[in-house]
C-alpha cells in the first residue's frame, strides 16, 4: 500500500468504530487536526509499506486500540526483511520483535519473516 492508502484504510476504521459511539463533527475535527497530520508525518512517501493484512499469514490476533482509537500512538513503522517497511500494530511488533528479545532471536524471526514473504509473493506471482 502507498502512504495515502494506509492513511485512508486507517481512517476507515477510525470512523467504523466512532459509529459504534458519538462520531460526528467531533470526529471529523479530530482527524483532519491530529490523526491526519500525525500519519502524514510517520508514514514515509513513495514506497510500498505492508500492513497488518498483508502479514496475517502470521496468525496474529491485531490490537483493535491500535488499529481503531490511536493508530497514530500506538501503530510502528517497522523495517521488514528485503528493506520493506511495515506499519504494524502492538501485537505484531510484539511477536515480530519481542519486547526483551535478543539479537539472536530478533535475526531467527528475520529469517522467518523473510521465508514467509517469498513465499507469499511467489503465490501472488503464480
Amino acid at each position: 500500500m502507498k502512504k495515502s492508502e494506509v492513511i485512508e484504510e486507517t481512517l476507515g476504521a477510525m470512523r467504523q468504530e466512532a459509529c459504534q459511539d458519538e462520531g460526528g463533527t467531533a470526529l471529523e475535527e479530530y482527524l483532519s487536526s491530529i490523526v491526519i497530520p500525525a500519519l502524514m508525518q510517520l508514514l514515509p512517501d513513495g514506497i510500498d509499506i505492508k500492513t497488518c493484512r498483508d502479514l496475517r499469514v502470521f496468525q496474529i490476533a491485531c490490537c483493535k486500540t491500535c488499529h481503531t482509537l490511536y493508530p497514530h500512538y500506538e501503530m510502528y513503522l517497522v523495517e521488514l526483511p528485503e528493506d520493506g517497511k511495515g506499519w504494524v500494530c502492538c501485537a505484531f511488533r510484539s511477536a515480530l520483535i519481542g519486547t526483551e528479545s535478543s539479537a539472536e532471536q530478533r535475526e531467527a524471526v528475520t529469517l522467518d519473516v523473510r521465508a514467509i514473504l517469498a513465499t507469499t509473493s511467489m503465490r501472488r506471482q503464480n
